[in-house]
């Protein structure tokens, strides 16, 4: 038998040569080899890292062309950044798709994207859907205080979008209504112009809820009836509030006080409206007295205005572009341009100028004075745009 051939290493190298050994030595190789054993081939290359495996397949389309752009942007929301157009109805389809329960958190999230839509009509396809879904999945959740919480959310979708129509419909359906409920539609037909309804439907929250104390709901409706009862010029409804309110300990409100003071102001009230004043604490004189300006100068009282607001410059209190403006437009009805030159003075010491309804009532009082000078020179300052 053959020797095997032995690997030396030289310099770095290896090379395999023939050896001759001794007996001793080839008689112990045999012994300690098995018998079935086989020599293995040497390597003759570096062995290698496995090719890297294929990017995955992507699901998503890729992006069509410029025709095809708006298609895209409704099928997968947004593109380079820019707002996307989905809507509370794929949501609410895609979680149907997979099988997965709508929670209430989702749907007064969604409900509330819908209330601070700036397209009223996106606003209500969007409650309208998300309605029309609850209405068939979702009867557990609209039990109880957290289905009123629920369908509050939807009443102030439906009136953010100018759907009172819709919104009645969910009001007269609630099995419980709380204040809430109450003054969002009453805040609604408000701001939908319709001041008689919304009287109507707050002489209808009176025969079920009882005003007491200062609330933030309380405050928030009988603001909004106030203004309502001067749109229609309704003084007996007014005072018939302002009893109510004194009844309940509810009128130290400085808020209810202001709103008070608009309303005899916007009807011609003055008495009244000075006794509002009068009765308000003295930590909200400078709001009582603001309100008070503003009163006086809509019924032709320049003087009494005039007097309140050098008493509120020498407090130091804030005077606000509104009571500028109020000032500016009462001087141009009664033609005092005096007093309207010195209020144009403090105007610009306190930074309102600039404002565009101050440079608008600038313009009315100084055109209807007859200072034609002094009209080019404030419509030299605005912007274009404003002119």
């Amino acid at each position: 038998m053959t020797t095997p051939p032995l690997t030396v290493a030289v310099a770095g190298r290896s090379a395999a040569v023939t050896v001759n050994p001794t007996p001793q030595r080839e008689r112990l190789w045999r012994q300690r080899r098995p018998a079935n054993t086989t020599s293995l081939p040497m390597l003759q290359q570096r062995p290698r890292l496995p090719p890297p495996l294929p990017p995955p397949i992507s699901i998503m389309p890729i992006r069509p062309d410029a025709e095809n752009e708006a298609g895209y942007r409704d099928e997968m929301g947004s593109i380079n950044g820019e707002e996307g157009t989905s809507r509370p109805g794929d949501v609410l389809r895609l979680m149907d798709a997979l099988r997965l329960p709508v929670e209430a958190d989702l749907y007064a999230s969604l409900l509330k994207e819908c209330a601070e839509q700036s397209d009223d009509a996106a606003g209500a396809a969007g409650a309208a859907q998300v309605h029309d879904h609850m209405r068939r999945n979702a009867g557990g959740l609209l039990r109880g205080t957290g289905g009123t919480i629920l369908m509050n959310r939807l009443l102030l979708a439906y009136a953010a979008a100018g759907e009172v129509e819709r919104a009645l419909e969910v009001l007269e359906g609630m099995p419980n209504r709380d204040s809430i409920s109450w003054v969002t539609m009453i805040a609604g037909l408000s701001a939908a112009g319709d001041h008689t309804g919304a009287l109507r439907l707050f002489r209808e929250m009176l025969r079920e809820w009882r005003l007491g104390g200062g609330g933030v709901t309380v405050i928030l409706s009988v603001t909004t009836v106030l203004r309502c009862c001067g749109s229609t010029r309704d003084l007996k409804l007014g005072k018939c509030v302002h009893g109510l309110l004194l009844k309940n300990g509810a009128s130290g409100c400085s808020t209810l006080g202001s709103s008070l003071i608009r309303l005899y102001g916007l009807l011609g009230r003055a008495d009244d409206a000075e006794r509002v004043f009068r009765s308000m604490r003295a930590r909200d004189w400078a709001v009582g007295a603001a309100a008070m300006t503003v009163a006086c100068c809509k019924m032709g009282m320049i003087g009494t205005a005039l007097d309140l607001f050098g008493e509120m410059r020498k407090a130091g209190r804030r005077t606000k572009g509104h009571l500028f403006s109020s000032i500016f437009r009462a001087c141009a009805r009664a033609g005092a341009d005096l007093p309207g030159r010195q209020v144009h003075a403090c105007a610009v010491k306190t930074g309102v100028e600039g404002r565009e309804a101050v440079r608008n009532s600038l313009v009315e009082m100084y055109g209807r004075c007859g200072l034609l000078l002094d009209e080019r020179r404030v419509l030299e300052i605005m912007p274009e745009k404003e002119q």
